[in-house]
C-alpha cells in the first residue's frame, strides 16, 4: 500500500478556498479538516447556550456568537466552535469573517 502524501496548505490559502466552499472545514498544522453536520439535539443545546450566555452579558462589552464564524486561535489553526462568546475589542477586524482570539 502507497503512503498518502500531505499536502500542506497555508492559512491564506485555507481562507481562500472556504470562501468558495459549499460545505465547512477547519484549519490546523496546513491541514484541512471537513466537518460533518450536526444534529437536532445539537443544535438545540447550542440554541440554548448562546440564550442563557446571551443574557448573562446583556449590557456588557461581550458579545456571543454561533458556529458560522471562524476563529485563528493561534497561527496554525482556525476552527469553527459551536458557540463562543468574547469580550468587546476595538482590534475587531470590520470587514472579515475570521476573528481572531488574543492568544498567538
Amino acid at each position: 500500500m502507497a503512503a498518502q502524501v500531505k499536502v500542506y496548505t497555508t492559512a491564506e490559502e485555507y481562507l481562500a478556498l472556504e470562501r468558495q466552499a459549499d460545505t465547512k472545514s477547519e484549519y490546523s498544522d496546513g491541514e484541512v479538516y471537513a466537518m460533518t453536520g450536526a444534529s437536532e439535539r445539537h443544535n438545540t443545546l447550542v440554541s440554548n447556550v448562546i440564550i442563557e450566555l446571551g443574557g448573562q452579558l446583556r449590557r456588557k462589552p461581550c458579545k456571543v456568537y454561533p458556529s458560522d464564524l471562524r476563529v485563528r486561535v493561534s497561527r496554525r489553526s482556525i476552527t469553527i466552535p459551536t458557540s463562543w462568546w468574547c469580550v468587546a475589542s476595538q482590534n475587531w477586524p470590520t470587514r472579515s469573517w475570521t476573528f481572531s482570539s488574543t492568544r498567538h
